[in-house]
C-alpha cells in the first residue's frame, strides 16, 4: 500500500557532539557577554517569581480592587468576588431608603405588567484576549495609536495562497538545488539575492536552520514596519509557534492520490485555572515519491507549559523534536552529449576546440531518467533536531514591557549517498566515477534575548522607545567521509572502484569517431549497479571535507516609534550594532589540496531602518515609505576550500499605499528597490564530473553585486453574497550589476528567477439555509516565463523555460454538532477535497517538475 512504503535500514548516529570544543574555542568576549546575558535573564525571571510571591501576599493582604486602571500589562484581569463584595459593603453604609416598586403598585390597585426577560450579552472577553500573558506580540500589532484599523486585520500570512510572492520563495520555487540539500536545508549556494531574516516569536533566529512548531507566518514589510519597529530590504518573516492556552483538542488527517499523508493531533488544557496551561502535540507526514525508492517520512513531537505568575508576568517552556528519515532523491539527472573529444579532420585546429566545448556543455535535465533514483535503496538522510526555549513576558511598571527568550537548538545530520555526474548521451552512461560517500552535520545552537520597551505618552504625542540585545553562539561540523584511497591491486585501481563497481569495472562503447573506447568506473542506469559498502570509520577513511566552525553573534538594538495626532501619523528609526567572530578549522585527510587548516574574521556592522505611516483619510487610505539597510552576520564558509567569504549587505527603499474599499476589501501596493551587495555564487564547476574530479575546485566564486526594482498588490476582502477574494501579485525586475568571475551574467536578469508571479483565491461561501456551512474554493495561480542557466564558457548551455499557469478547486464543509446551550462548547467538523493542477498541464516535459500532474486531496479536522 502506498500508506506504507518498505523502509531500508536505518543507521546509528555518529557519536560525539562540537559544542564543548566550540565553547572552548569562543573568544573572551563572547564567552563574558554570554554570561552577562544569562545572568541577567535569569534575574528577570528570579525578579517574576519574587515580584508574584509579593504581589500574592499582597493580594491577600488587601482589599479587593473593582476596577484595574494600570493598563501596563498584557492582558486584563477581573476580580468578580471581591468587586461584588466591594460593592455590597458600598451599597450597605449609603443612607438611601431601598424602594419596592412592586409592593407600592399593589397598595395602589393599579395592573400589574410583567415583561419578558431581556438578556443583555457581549463577546466573551476571554476570546479577544490572551489569557496565558504570552500576547504581548498579537497584542502590539493592533496596539493603537501605533497600529489602526487599516492594519490591525491585515497581517498577510504566507500560507494564504499557493503561490507567495516574497523573493526568497520565488527563487526557491525555480531552484534546481539536488532535493537531498534542500531536504537537509544546508544548501543556500544556489539560491541567489538578499535572504529574507527569520524570527521566532519576534526573536531572531539567526544561525538556526529550521524552525519547530511554527503555527504560522507573519510577513513584517511595508506599512508594518513602523508599528513593529523592524524592517530588513525584502521583509521580516516571523514565525509564530503554537503555544498553550485555552482548552482544546485538534485533529487533523490529510492524504492524497501521490503517496502523502498527515496526521496531526495537538491538545490545551487548562492545569491550573487562570494560572498554569499545557500543549502536547503530534504531527507525522508520510511521502512515497514516484522515484525509484524515494521517500520520507517526519514526525514532530512538540510539549509546552505556560505558566502566568500574576496579572504582569508570565513564562512558556516550550520543548520540540522532529525525526526525519529519507531516501531523497538525487533529481533528474542534467546530461551532455558527450565527455569525448572530437577531431574532425574537415575542420580546423580551432573549430574542433569549439565544437568539444560546445559537446561537452550540459544542456538540461534528461527527461527519459526524471523517475530514476541513481542513489539507489540504501542512500539514507536521517536528520534528530531538538529545541528547548524559555520565554518570558511581563510589565515591570505601567510604563515598562520586558521580553525575553532563552533556546537551545541541536541537530544530528547524517546522510550516505553516491557521487553522480551528468548523464551521456553516446555511452548511455553517468560520468565521472561513481563513489559512495558519506556526510556527518552535527550543529549546536544557543540563543538568548532580552529586550525592554518603555512607553511615553506627552501631551501630542505617544512613543515607543525599544532596546535589545541578542547573542547567538554556533558549533556547526562538517565531515564528507570517502572510501580509503589506497591502492587496492597490481592493476592500480583505488577502493573507490573496487568497492563501486561489481562484478565489472570496464565498460566497452563506440565514441564519436566510431572507434572502440573504454570506461572507469561509469555508471549505467539499465543495469544498475547499487552497491554501497557499510559505513564504518575504519573503511570511509578518507576526508574531502573535515571542518568545524564557530561563530559568535552579539547585537544591540535601540528603535523608536512616534505616533502623533492621535496616530494619524507613525514614524519608526532604529539602529543596530552586530559583532561577529567566526573561526574555521579545517583538518582534512592527507593529500586534500587547496584546503585553508585555519582561518578566522571578525567583523562589526551598523545597521538602521526609519520609515513611516500616514493616514490620509482615516480608517479608508494610509501611505507609507520606508528605508533600511541589513547584513546577513551568519558568514558563509566555502564548503570545498574552507576559505571564510565576505558578508552580504543590502541597502532598500519602499514606498506604496494601504486603502479599503467600500469598507470590505483591504488594498495593499508596495513599491521597492534593494540593491545587495557581496552575493556570492555558486561555481559552476564545482562538482562537474570533468572539471572537478580531483575535488579541488571552489564551492562559490563570485562576490556580485544585484539590483531588484519592482511592486507587489495584495488585495483581501469580502466582494458580498458570500464572495471572499485574496489576491497577491508580484512583479520583480532583478539584474546583475557585478560578477567578477561570471561575467556573462552581467547586465542580464538573474537566473531562476521569474520576474512575474501571481496567485488569485475567491471563496463562496454559501448563505444561511439549507447549505449552511458548505463552500467552495477556486485558486488560479500564474508564473513567468524565466532564465534557468545561460550559457558560460566551460560548463553549461543556455536554458529556459516558459510561464505556467494552473486551476486548482476545492469544495468543503464545516458543522458542529449538538444543541448550544451557555458555556457549552460544540465539536466543529470540517471536510476538504481539493484538486490542484485542475487542467492537468504538463509539467515534466515543459517545466522538468516531476509529480505536479493533476492531484486529488482530502482532509477532515475536528475542533473541540
Amino acid at each position: 500500500m502506498w500508506f506504507f512504503p518498505k523502509h531500508p535500514r536505518i543507521p546509528s548516529a555518529p557519536s560525539g557532539s562540537a559544542l564543548a570544543a566550540a565553547f572552548t574555542l569562543t573568544p573572551t568576549l563572547a564567552l563574558v557577554f554570554t554570561l552577562a546575558l544569562t545572568l541577567t535573564l535569569a534575574f528577570a525571571f528570579a525578579f517574576a517569581l519574587a515580584f508574584a510571591g509579593a504581589n500574592v501576599t499582597a493580594l491577600r493582604a488587601a482589599s479587593p480592587v473593582v476596577t484595574d486602571t494600570d493598563g501596563g500589562g498584557t492582558g486584563t484581569a477581573t476580580d468578580t468576588d471581591g468587586a461584588d463584595a466591594a460593592v455590597a459593603e458600598a451599597t450597605q453604609q449609603m443612607a438611601i431608603p431601598a424602594l419596592d416598586p412592586f409592593g407600592e403598585k399593589e397598595k395602589s390597585g393599579d395592573p400589574i405588567f410583567v415583561m419578558e426577560t431581556l438578556t443583555v450579552s457581549g463577546k466573551d472577553e476571554r476570546e479577544e484576549l490572551d489569557p496565558t500573558g504570552m500576547g504581548g506580540p498579537d497584542a502590539e500589532m493592533t496596539e493603537a495609536p501605533f497600529s489602526n484599523e487599516l492594519l490591525a486585520s491585515a497581517m498577510p500570512y504566507e500560507d494564504e495562497v499557493d503561490v507567495a510572492v516574497n523573493t526568497e520563495l520565488q527563487l526557491a520555487a525555480a531552484s534546481t538545488t539536488n532535493p537531498a540539500d534542500v531536504a537537509t536545508t544546508i544548501n543556500r549556494a544556489n539560491l541567489i539575492g538578499f535572504p529574507t531574516p527569520i524570527l521566532r516569536n519576534g526573536f531572531t533566529q539567526t544561525g538556526v536552520p529550521e524552525v519547530l512548531n511554527a503555527g504560522h507566518t507573519e510577513v513584517w514589510q511595508g506599512p508594518f514596519t513602523p508599528v513593529t519597529g523592524r524592517a530588513a530590504p525584502g521583509g521580516i518573516r516571523n514565525l509564530v509557534t503554537n503555544r498553550p492556552g485555552r482548552g482544546q483538542l485538534r485533529l487533523y488527517f490529510y492524504g492524497n492520490d501521490t503517496g502523502y499523508t498527515q496526521a496531526r493531533v495537538d491538545c490545551t488544557s487548562e492545569l491550573v485555572p487562570k494560572k498554569i496551561w499545557q500543549r502536547v502535540a503530534i504531527d507525522h507526514r508520510l511521502s512515497d515519491s514516484p522515484v525509484e525508492f524515494a521517500y520520507y517520512r517526519i514526525t514532530d513531537i512538540s510539549g509546552g507549559l505556560t505558566w502566568r505568575v500574576n496579572r504582569k508576568h508570565s513564562v512558556m517552556l516550550n520543548i520540540d523534536h522532529r525525526r526525519y528519515d529519507a531516501n531523497t532523491s538525487s533529481g533528474i539527472p542534467h546530461y551532455r552529449e558527450t565527455i569525448t573529444t572530437v577531431n574532425d579532420p574537415n575542420l580546423t585546429k580551432e573549430e574542433n576546440a569549439a565544437a568539444n566545448i560546445e559537446r561537452k556543455k550540459i544542456i538540461g535535465p534528461y527527461l527519459p531518467l526524471a523517475d530514476f533514483n541513481s542513489y539507489g535503496p540504501d542512500a539514507l538522510t536521517c536528520k534528530r533536531i531538538s529545541s528547548a526555549s524559555l520565554q518570558y513576558e511581563g510589565s515591570a511598571t505601567r510604563r515598562l514591557t520586558l521580553r525575553g527568550n532563552l533556546q537551545a537548538w541541536r541537530r544530528d545530520l547524517w546522510q550516505d549517498r553516491f557521487y553522480v555526474g551528468q548523464y551521456l548521451l553516446d555511452t548511455g552512461r553517468y560520468s565521472g566515477t561513481r563513489e559512495p560517500f558519506r556526510i556527518e552535520q552535527p550543529m549546536d545552537v544557543l540563543t538568548g534575548t532580552a529586550e525592554a520597551t518603555y512607553r511615553l505618552a506627552l501631551s501630542r504625542s505617544d512613543h515607543k522607545i525599544t532596546f535589545r540585545v541578542e547573542h547567538i553562539q554556533t558549533a556547526y561540523s562538517r565531515i564528507d567521509r570517502y572510501l580509503d584511497r589506497t591502492d587496492k591491486d597490481a592493476g592500480g585501481l583505488t577502493a573507490r572502484d573496487r568497492y563501486t563497481h561489481r562484478p565489472g569495472l570496464t565498460y566497452e562503447y563506440i565514441n564519436a569517431s566510431g572507434k572502440t573506447a573504454y570506461t572507469y568506473g561509469a555508471f549505467d542506469p539499465r543495469n544498475p549497479d547499487y552497491y554501497f559498502p557499510t559505513f564504518t570509520p575504519d573503511l570511509y577513511t578518507y576526508r574531502n571535507i573535515d571542518r568545524d566552525e564557530t561563530t559568535a553573534i552579539s547585537s544591540a538594538a535601540l528603535s523608536e516609534r512616534l505616533a502623533l495626532w492621535r496616530g494619524k501619523l507613525v514614524a519608526t528609526t532604529a539602529v543596530r550594532h552586530d559583532h561577529v567572530e567566526l573561526s574555521v578549522d579545517n583538518h582534512p585527510s592527507a593529500g586534500s589540496s587547496n584546503i585553508t587548516s585555519y582561518a578566522e574574521d571578525t567583523r562589526d556592522e551598523i545597521t538602521w531602518l526609519a520609515g513611516a505611516n500616514y493616514q490620509v483619510l482615516p480608517r479608508r487610505l494610509l501611505v507609507f515609505a520606508n528605508t533600511s539597510t541589513a547584513f546577513e552576520p551568519c558568514t558563509r564558509v566555502d564548503g570545498r576550500t574552507g576559505e571564510i567569504q565576505g558578508n552580504e549587505t543590502t541597502l532598500g527603499y519602499e514606498l506604496g499605499l494601504r486603502g479599503m474599499l467600500l469598507k470590505r476589501i483591504g488594498v495593499t501596493a508596495l513599491f521597492f528597490q534593494y540593491e545587495n551587495k557581496n552575493i556570492a555564487r555558486g561555481n559552476p564547476l564545482y562538482n562537474d564530473p570533468e572539471h572537478d574530479a580531483d575535488h579541488t575546485q571552489p564551492q562559490l566564486v563570485s562576490a556580485g553585486k544585484e539590483r531588484f526594482t519592482g511592486g507587489t498588490l495584495s488585495v483581501k476582502g469580502v466582494l458580498g453574497y458570500g464572495f471572499e477574494i485574496n489576491l497577491r501579485a508580484a512583479y520583480t525586475r532583478a539584474i546583475t550589476l557585478a560578477s567578477p568571475d561570471r561575467p556573462e551574467q552581467v547586465g542580464r536578469e538573474i537566473a531562476r528567477l521569474p520576474p512575474a508571479n501571481a496567485a488569485l483565491s475567491t471563496t463562496y461561501r454559501a448563505p444561511a439555509g439549507k447549505f449552511k456551512g458548505y463552500y467552495a474554493v477556486l485558486t488560479v495561480s500564474a508564473v513567468s516565463d524565466y532564465i534557468a542557466y545561460y550559457d558560460d564558457n566551460k560548463s553549461r548551455a543556455y536554458l529556459d523555460y516558459p510561464a505556467n499557469t494552473q486551476f486548482s478547486l476545492g469544495l468543503g464543509r464545516s458543522w458542529t454538532v449538538g444543541k448550544p446551550a451557555r458555556g457549552k462548547r460544540l465539536p466543529r467538523h470540517s471536510f476538504y477535497i481539493g484538486i490542484s493542477n485542475l487542467m492537468n498541464r504538463d509539467q515534466l516535459n515543459r517545466f522538468a517538475r516531476l509529480a505536479q500532474g493533476r492531484r486529488a486531496g482530502m482532509s477532515y479536522s475536528l475542533v473541540y
